[in-house]
């Protein structure tokens, strides 16, 4: 939970352009595999990020390749 603060924190100290440039990266990869629903990787990730409210920490999160 500390670790979400700070970023917060880090985050509104940045120039505004950043903040905005990072906000829409953040929904662009949270909605995106809304679209492609019928892959594995898709379905596994929105499962992951809603049972554990933590964006990219899947299996496949550190995956490499």
């Amino acid at each position: 939970m500390q670790a979400m603060i700070n970023f917060s924190k880090a985050m509104l100290k940045m120039p505004r352009p950043w903040v905005v440039w990072v906000g829409l990266l953040v929904t662009v990869s949270r909605v995106a595999p809304l679209f492609f629903m019928a892959t594995l990787e898709a379905r596994e990730k929105n499962s992951t990020e809603i049972s554990t409210g933590i964006p990219g920490s899947g299996p496949d999160a550190t995956a490499k390749g």
